[in-house]
């Protein structure tokens, strides 16, 4: 709590950064406007479907993927216990669940956003950080 007090400035500049990005973050669902988020989520989805963590060794599962999978990798970490919450609150199988994710994937993409929000927050304390270190605090709030 003090370093809120301390730093004032740069606690508004992540304040701002957090509501632009979560304002956005149901934009478009269920459906799938952008591309990379269709890749990436529906890549670790489909790792969670085949158990198969290597999309090298099943290239025909994987022809969503066109990326490296490690941002896939990333998400599965938050959407692993998410979903393991869902089946469990929900009471339902692992067929039953997947099934709700095909009719309405807007849990695990505002997971994913979510994690998107995280990250674009934490780049936004970096870029501020190294200013600071390279130059002075007001550049860096800048």
């Amino acid at each position: 709590m003090n370093w809120f007090r301390n730093h004032p400035w740069l606690t508004g500049v992540l304040l701002v950064a957090v509501l632009l990005r979560v304002v956005g973050i149901g934009y478009g669902l269920p459906h799938f406007f952008v591309g990379d988020e269709q890749s990436q989520l529906g890549g670790a989805l489909v790792m969670l479907k085949n158990f198969n963590f290597l999309p090298a060794t099943a290239p025909a599962d994987f022809v969503l993927l066109y990326y490296p999978p490690v941002m896939s990798y990333f998400y599965l970490l938050f959407l692993v216990p998410v979903l393991a919450i869902w089946m469990v609150l929900g009471g339902v199988s692992a067929q039953e669940l997947a099934e709700r994710v095909v009719l309405d994937p807007t849990i695990p993409w505002v997971v994913g956003r979510g994690v998107i929000v995280v990250l674009g927050v934490l780049s936004v304390y970096l870029v501020y950080w190294l200013t600071k270190r390279l130059f002075e605090d007001r550049r860096g709030l800048l």
